[in-house]
């Protein structure tokens, strides 16, 4: 007879016919209480109908009655888990993988409670574990690309998430999950296929809308972004952040003030810890304040959320540097150059040519123009230099064999066109000078300048993802030290190795466009095209991965000339740093004693 109603239950389980499962069970569980199917069946049927208390509590008296069947403490964790209560989830899910170390759910789930409570690293060697025992759980490979962002680790986590297929039929957690990680690491085409499949089976979610709405407005298709918020009823505080900054890139920067305002209060004022969107808040009010001529309230907003941002990351990761310049780097620079062979001979095919600058020195700007013309293909922003560190970390210093990594690595990333000039846009190129030189000899340079104390500021202003080169870029004496070291080892060694270098100044650029793209054009050895001068236009096809990602859209423009200049006070305590390398670089610093006289008496 219960063998009868078991089945009877089974079959209305899998009708969704929950209630009538509830009761089928029961009346076995009530004849037969210790029939461990019917208990299992009627756990399951509880969390499907949402009911995760009483199904919890029947979990447990199933792990007590049978302690040695590691399944049943999993989907124990699992209901934890879905009820949010993380640290019993972990005391469970802990136990069971101790009793099945190789079981892909348990694993599976204790990187997910791992995730959730931002133990990043651990919860990456977990999730990773999960995907060797069973290679095509891809929940696993989606939520470890996700560490994987957390720890930093981003070139890792590009590959784990493009080892995706996008064609998938991924739930709508885990296409909003996959979709974040690809939001993070700029992979937007992929981003835009998960999401668009997911919403076609689920249109009435509103987090796919929200997302979809994010990769457009990443990838300068604002009206598309704007139009697809319209649709979501309830707004949650990302969406109306969003909203916002679709408001200040249509030109009503009053009305995304007020917004951003309304949603700091509401933020601020809830439980979870919002600190990485209030620190996002403050970035887009302070550059809304800064265009509105509010500089004391543009400098506010930056330090707040230069500060939430770095408390953030400091929570995050433990132990990490945020301070003390690039100290390091020139013994390493020298280190790396030196594993390399001696080879005076080429490569098979032309060396690159390199794109290097301080960040936000106008880099992207040169990129877009560069590309623009179509004997160019430029890759934006791309670890190649760790592609030769790593290998000679492996005992490669061959540069033939170095050549074939970095060009292998090239070819990951970027479908070139046959015959046409490679650039490598990379602004702390200038950190790795020594080693792409010596594998390289035959390579030029574009050094692009901008004023140090714009570069400098314009660095304080934005987030920048945590790197070895960018970790103090929350504070602006560290950037100015991460600028000294940076830029000091460039100077000095594109001086010694005598390379060939096209200086570039961003102001010279926004006065006449024309004139010095013609120059650099001419020191490439290619032929003029006008369309370059239409970089903006040719900008909207493509994915653009920089802060600069919404201006760059834009015809040249030189507001940001001299804008240091609005918060001299605070830039006051870097002219001691900064002033050898403005001069060196042709900037004027004589009236900075005085700006710093005024910064002393409080004037």
């Amino acid at each position: 007879m219960a063998a009868l109603r078991l089945k009877k239950a089974l079959t209305a389980f899998s009708q969704k016919n929950f209630p009538q499962t509830e009761t089928l069970c029961r009346e076995i569980l009530k004849k037969e209480p210790g029939n461990a199917e019917a208990a299992e069946l009627l756990v399951v049927t509880l969390a499907s109908m949402g009911r995760f208390d009483h199904a919890t509590l029947l979990m447990r008296r199933l792990v007590e009655a049978h302690p040695q069947q590691p399944p049943l403490r999993v989907y124990l964790g699992v209901l934890l888990l879905h009820q949010g209560k993380l640290d019993a989830a972990l005391a469970e899910l802990t136990a069971a993988r101790s009793a099945a170390p190789r079981d892909p759910a348990c694993l599976l789930h204790l990187g997910l409670v791992l995730f959730k409570l931002e133990r990043h690293a651990e919860a990456a060697q977990t999730l990773a574990e999960a995907q060797h025992f069973a290679p095509a759980l891809h929940t696993a490979a989606i939520y470890r690309a996700c560490a994987l962002v957390g720890c930093g680790a981003m070139e890792e986590a590009r590959s784990v998430i493009k080892s995706v297929p996008t064609t998938l039929g991924l739930s709508v957690d885990e296409a909003n999950t996959f979709a974040r990680a690809c939001l993070s690491l700029n992979l937007f085409k992929e981003a835009e296929s998960v999401l668009v499949r997911a919403a076609a089976s689920n249109p009435a979610d509103q987090a796919l809308k929200v997302n979809l709405a994010h990769v457009y407005e990443r990838t300068n298709r604002v009206s598309e972004a704007a139009a697809l918020l319209e649709q979501v009823a309830a707004p949650d505080p990302l969406a109306k952040a969003l909203k916002a900054r679709l408001l200040s890139r249509t030109g009503q920067d009053q009305a995304a003030v007020q917004a951003l305002d309304a949603l700091r209060q509401e933020v601020a004022a809830a439980k979870e810890d919002t600190a990485d969107l209030l620190a996002q808040i403050e970035f887009d009010r302070g550059r809304l304040l800064d265009r509105a001529g509010d500089h004391a309230g543009a400098l506010q907003a930056f330090r707040t959320g230069n500060a939430l941002d770095r408390d953030a990351y400091v929570k995050r990761h433990p132990g990490a540097q945020i301070e003390g310049g690039l100290d390091w780097l020139p013994r390493r620079a020298v280190e790396d150059a030196a594993r390399v062979s001696a080879d005076a001979s080429g490569g098979a095919e032309p060396d690159p040519v390199f794109l290097v600058g301080f960040p936000r020195s106008g880099t992207t700007l040169l990129d877009q123009i560069l590309d623009a013309h179509s004997a160019i293909d430029v890759l934006e922003e791309k670890p190649l230099a760790d592609v030769l560190t790593r290998a000679l970390s492996a005992g490669i210093s061959d540069p033939a064999q170095l050549r074939g990594r970095y060009w292998a690595a090239v070819d990951s990333y970027l479908k070139r066109t046959p015959g046409n000039l490679f650039v490598d846009k990379n602004p702390f190129g200038v950190c790795n000078v020594q080693l792409l030189a010596r594998v390289f000899p035959a390579a030029r340079w574009i050094f692009a300048i901008r004023h140090p104390l714009d570069a400098i500021f314009s660095c304080y202003s934005n987030r920048f993802h945590y790197t070895p080169y960018s970790h103090g870029f929350w504070d602006l004496r560290e950037i100015a030290a991460i600028y000294r070291d940076s830029i000091g080892l460039w100077l000095e060694q594109s001086r010694q190795l005598d390379l060939k270098v096209h200086r570039l100044k961003y102001e010279d650029l926004v006065v006449n466009a024309e004139a010095e793209a013609r120059a650099l054009l001419a020191f490439l050895g290619l032929e003029w095209e006008s369309g370059v001068l239409q970089y903006h236009r040719h900008a909207l096809t493509r994915s653009i991965s920089t802060p600069s990602y919404d201006q760059v859209v834009k015809p040249i423009y030189g507001d940001s000339v001299e804008r240091w200049r609005h918060y001299s006070g605070a830039m006051a305590d870097i002219f001691d740093l900064i002033r050898p390398f403005a001069g060196t670089l042709g900037y004027e610093t004589g009236d900075w004693d005085a700006i710093a006289a005024r910064r002393r008496i409080g004037a």
